[in-house]
C-alpha cells in the first residue's frame, strides 16, 4: 500500500465524522502523488520469503547506485575530484568532505555535479588507490556545510601527507 492509499483508507475511515478532514487528507494524498515520485511505490513491508533483512543484497544496491550516480558525472569533474583528494590529502593528516568542497568549489571554481553524492565515489577511488583510509575509530565530525544540516562525516586519514607540500592550483 503506497502513502497516498494510506491517507485516503484513513480519509474513508473519518468520513462519516468528520467529512471535513477527511476531504483534507484525500487533498494531500493528492498532492502527495504528484510532489512525491516515490508515492506510487509499495511501502508495505515483504512478507515471506523476500530479502527484507539481506546485507549482501544491500551490499549490491549501495554499490549499483554508487556507481550510477558516478557514471552520471562528467569526465571533467571526476578528474577534478580524484585531484581535489590528492590535493586534500597532501595537504592534510586528516579531512572529511567539507575540505573537498572547499578545494573543488572555492579554491578551484569547479561547479558541482548535479549530485553531489558523487563525491562518495571519488571517495572509494581514493580509499582503493590508497590514498586515504577511514578513520573508524574517531567519531564522526558534523559538516559546517549548511545545506548537509549538520551531517555527521566520517574523518579520512591521509595516507600521503606531506607536510612541506606546498598547495597547487587546479591544472
Amino acid at each position: 500500500m503506497t502513502h497516498a492509499e494510506r491517507l485516503r483508507k484513513i480519509a474513508v475511515g473519518i468520513a462519516a465524522t468528520s467529512p471535513l478532514e477527511a476531504h483534507q487528507l484525500f487533498v494531500l494524498a493528492d498532492e502527495l502523488e504528484t510532489a512525491d515520485p516515490w508515492s506510487h511505490q509499495d511501502t508495505t513491508p515483504p512478507t515471506g520469503d523476500a530479502p527484507y533483512f539481506d546485507a549482501d543484497l544491500g551490499a549490491a544496491l549501495r554499490d549499483e547506485a554508487i556507481e550510477s550516480v558516478d557514471s552520471n558525472v562528467s569526465d571533467e569533474w571526476r578528474e577534478a575530484a580524484d585531484e581535489a583528494y590528492f590535493e586534500a590529502a597532501k595537504r592534510n593528516p586528516a579531512l572529511h568532505n567539507d575540505v573537498l568542497w572547499e578545494i573543488l568549489e572555492v579554491e578551484w571554481g569547479v561547479p558541482p555535479p548535479h549530485d553531489r553524492r558523487a563525491l562518495g565515489a571519488r571517495t572509494r577511488a581514493a580509499m582503493k588507490a590508497g590514498i586515504i583510509e577511514m578513520m573508524d575509530d574517531l567519531p564522526r565530525v558534523p559538516s559546517a556545510r549548511p545545506q548537509v544540516h549538520k551531517h555527521p562525516m566520517p574523518i579520512y586519514k591521509s595516507l600521503i601527507y606531506d607536510p612541506d607540500y606546498e598547495p597547487r592550483r587546479m591544472l
